[in-house]
């Protein structure tokens, strides 16, 4: 699991000050107490998103002969790349796999083949991409295909079909304002015979944590609520969201393009349920803030886990972790230099690392801008200690 960055440094530094970036996807924990209801009000997700139209989301044109297939197929809405194309069912492709789960047909991509559309959102919201998947029955390699699935631009996940059997998967989700955007499958398996089939594909608009509508009691959570989030419902975070408890065995997610806060106390992720904030080929790229609240000193408050199987994933932009100073900073400085480009933004919370005896002297800042070569930091304030950028003798 991994909540931000990815330490792209495997040494300790050997001189000068640390500069530690605190994560983008944050977990923290409050001094003041949350004062909890006594008798919390239980409220229940709703066990299914609004599915948007796409145009032959069964890839039923152009028609196929019985038990046929063909490569680069022209006529239909969606436009094909290299190895891909449309198969009928029983053809030389599918003759080991079960009839498709949506008319004759299916999307074939082998190898590095490619499939895209343009797609219209005509309502602002959190989408992610359903298709049902299988590997080919026969041929494949023990590795099969692996399906890539970009959306405006943005790889929104990796799917890779359990088997030759049919079954519905999902992407990330991703916050879409209205207008037309590129749906793009494409297959990473480069080496090798391996072929993936795509059929039913459907783009679902998620329920918003912060529409009434998303609720079977019609009304938003908020502080001292118990949310119940079921088998087969998913929840999307979005803007300011609070909760005393969450149960949750559906999928609690977030778009990976767009920030959100949530307040709680616990976070239970129960078999079968799945915790998702960014994937690691389709990272969080927002700011996520979940602070859990309380004063219970127990061992089981303040907590996210996941138990009996399920599942917590939190994966964001991967970050420098650290730096040193490239230069020696003063008292009263409101900037630092690095020895070394950092990918860091605006906005982004450090900690300079004292440089003498006294660990006390460590100070933490936000970034208020980054030069353009990516070495000097503005600081929102102004150092109270002295930070050393060379050896000393």
């Amino acid at each position: 699991m991994n909540l931000g960055d990815t330490n792209n440094h495997t040494d300790e530094p050997a001189r000068g000050s640390v500069l530690r970036r605190k994560r983008a996807l944050s977990i923290l924990t409050t001094v003041a107490a949350l004062a909890f209801c006594q008798s919390a009000m239980a409220v229940t997700a709703v066990d299914e998103g609004v599915m948007t139209p796409i145009g032959e989301s069964g890839f039923e044109t152009p028609d196929v002969p019985a038990g046929g297939f063909q490569y680069l197929p022209a006529g239909g809405e969606w436009a094909f790349a290299d190895s891909a194309g449309i198969t009928e069912n029983g053809s030389a492709f599918t003759s080991c796999n079960p009839v498709t789960p949506q008319g004759q047909q299916a999307l074939f991509i082998q190898q590095t083949g490619q499939a895209q559309k343009t797609i219209t959102i005509s309502s602002a919201g959190a989408y992610r991409v359903n298709l049902q998947g299988a590997q080919r029955g026969c041929i494949n390699s023990p590795l099969g295909q692996t399906l890539r699935i970009s959306l405006a631009g943005s790889r929104i996940g990796n799917i890779r079909p359990q088997d030759g059997a049919y079954r519905l998967y999902h992407s990330t989700a991703m916050w879409l304002e209205p207008g037309n955007y590129q749906l793009l499958i494409s297959g990473v398996s480069a080496s090798g015979d391996n072929t993936a089939f795509v059929d039913d594909v459907q783009l679902e608009r998620l329920p918003l944590w912060s529409e009434a509508s998303s609720w079977l009691e019609n009304s938003v959570p908020g502080p001292g609520d118990e949310v119940y989030i079921p088998a087969g419902a998913a929840i999307a975070l979005d803007n300011l969201n609070a909760a005393n408890v969450i149960i949750n065995e559906g999928i609690l997610t977030a778009p990976v393009n767009r920030d959100f806060t949530l307040d709680v106390a616990e976070i239970h992720v129960m078999a079968g349920g799945l915790l998702e904030l960014g994937r690691e080929e389709a990272t969080f790229n927002g700011q996520g803030v979940i602070t859990l609240l309380g004063d219970n000193p127990a061992a089981e408050s303040k907590l996210i886990h996941a138990m009996n199987g399920g599942r917590i994933e939190m994966h964001g932009q991967p970050r420098l972790s650290w730096t040193q100073l490239g230069a020696s900073a003063g008292v009263g400085d409101t900037s630092i230099t690095l020895k070394e480009a950092v990918n860091w933004r605006a906005g982004d919370r450090i900690v300079i690392a004292s440089s003498d005896f006294d660990m006390n002297h460590a100070e933490e800042f936000t970034i208020a801008s980054v030069s353009g070569d990516r070495k000097t930091l503005t600081l929102n304030d102004r150092l109270a200690y002295n930070h050393f950028g060379k050896l000393q003798e």
